[in-house]
């Protein structure tokens, strides 16, 4: 039950993310905001988990993953 939930809201967040007509400029302004929550969604996970960043882009959400103290694996085409 707690595995979907966690799943729910990754998901939910991402489509919500996602969803725009166009994609986000160049300096996000919401980044700030998405490192929060996402900071917060990690929370539940023990430091040194492994955390796999799929679509990855230039890594800066990756880097981020692993100064929170993950293990991260980014992952872009």
């Amino acid at each position: 039950m707690a595995e979907k939930m966690i799943k729910d809201r990754f998901k939910n967040f991402y489509e919500t993310y996602w969803q725009r007509k166009s994609p986000p400029p160049v300096k996000d302004p919401t980044t700030p905001k998405r490192k929060t929550r996402l900071k917060a969604l990690l929370a539940q996970f023990p430091k040194g988990a492994k955390v796999l960043d799929l679509g990855c882009g230039n890594g800066e959400f990756s880097a981020f993953i692993a100064n929170l103290g993950f293990e991260v694996m980014g992952v872009d085409i």
